[in-house]
């Protein structure tokens, strides 16, 4: 998820003074408001140290000796890493792969490392060899790798939010953010104009994820009308997961996800400028301003 097309507008909080700091994580900005200065500082270090443990990018992270191991033996991860990689599994399965967290293969080993060519990389994308038991994750075939780009922000927000145990909170990284406890305007973005299309004030705790390809081209999709997906969820790991996930399907699949998923929302904007949002993304804001984008 790199598309930062959500973004803070007003935030109203439940103390006269809360404290917010800009961080640099996972390979892009993240910002923290909570209401005091060690409470914000304790969600960085509990990002942090998820960082190091599941970014590919890191040598001695879990998910680089999986990568590392793919074809030869099983490794022992964190518990951290572990639960992430069973939520991922559950989520390829439910999108019939269109997120698969093997998907290294490809981003990684070919795109990245040149390692492998392309053919060969997508033949490896297959979250079904992925083994997890009893705490060791297990690569069934060499040149194999695991990318959590793609749920990695969600995953964060979601252990973050829960071990910090505050009364309120806003975490924001790249475009994945949660809040929890009060209530803000919040405003959705276009790649047409630089304002604002949609604005609104949550009804409640909420994850919003958006994805797009108008900036890195990035993302194989099947559906050339839709240029940017916006995804709201009570759970930050599906929404990040599924934001892009929804992104590579064609329309009819993603209304299959809806009748699997009901307390999904999600927010399609096109290239003719027009969008579609089903009710449940309006179902999680009290107030909701649309003008066309």
């Amino acid at each position: 998820m790199v598309i930062l097309a959500i973004f803070l507008l007003i935030g109203f909080s439940l103390q006269a003074f809360p404290v917010k700091r800009v961080f640099f994580l996972m390979g892009t900005y993240g910002v923290v408001e909570m209401p005091s200065e060690r409470e914000v500082y304790e969600v960085y270090r509990i990002l942090r140290d998820i960082e190091k443990r599941i970014s590919d990018h890191m040598q001695n992270s879990d998910i680089s000796r999986i990568n590392r191991s793919a074809g030869t033996e099983p490794i022992k991860v964190s518990t951290v890493t572990y639960r992430l990689l069973k939520k991922a599994l559950f989520i390829s399965e439910l999108t019939d792969g269109h997120f698969d967290i093997t998907v290294g293969s490809y981003t990684i080993n070919h795109k990245r490392n040149k390692k492998i060519a392309k053919d060969e990389a997508k033949r490896l994308i297959n979250y079904r060899e992925l083994e997890l038991k009893e705490g060791l994750a297990f690569l069934r075939r060499r040149n194999m790798a695991v990318d959590t780009g793609g749920i990695g922000k969600g995953f964060a927000l979601d252990e973050a939010r829960r071990a910090v145990n505050s009364r309120w909170g806003f975490i924001s990284i790249g475009g994945d953010m949660t809040l929890w406890g009060h209530s803000r305007a919040l405003a959705v973005r276009t790649p047409f104009e630089p304002r604002p299309f949609i604005e609104g004030v949550n009804g409640g705790d909420l994850c919003l994820s958006t994805s797009g390809n108008y900036h890195k081209r990035h993302i194989e999709q099947e559906d050339s009308d839709l240029v940017q997906i916006t995804v709201v969820h009570r759970d930050c790991t599906i929404a990040d997961a599924l934001a892009t996930a929804l992104f590579t399907m064609n329309r009819k699949e993603r209304k299959a996800i809806l009748k699997k998923l009901p307390s999904l929302g999600i927010l399609e904007v096109y290239r003719d400028r027009s969008f579609w949002m089903n009710g449940r993304f309006a179902d999680y804001f009290e107030l909701l301003f649309l003008r066309s984008p």
